[in-house]
């Protein structure tokens, strides 16, 4: 699928000074991020599932 590919292909960047998890946490929502707006412009209709996923996602993963 579209996601898992995008997923595949962004290498996770090493944070400084932080715990493993916390950088997984991060670069796994920037990368969300990133595919919400690549889907957008991709699929309107598809905007407003990919909106509430990522509400969802960082209901998940607080900042």
């Amino acid at each position: 699928t579209v996601w898992s590919s995008l997923v595949v292909m962004l290498p996770p960047r090493p944070g400084p000074g932080q715990a493993e998890e916390e950088d997984d946490d991060e670069v796994f929502l920037h990368v969300f991020q990133v595919t919400i707006k690549v889907l957008g412009k991709w699929d309107r209709k598809n905007q407003h599932a990919a909106e509430k996923a990522m509400l969802q996602q960082i209901h998940l993963y607080p900042k």
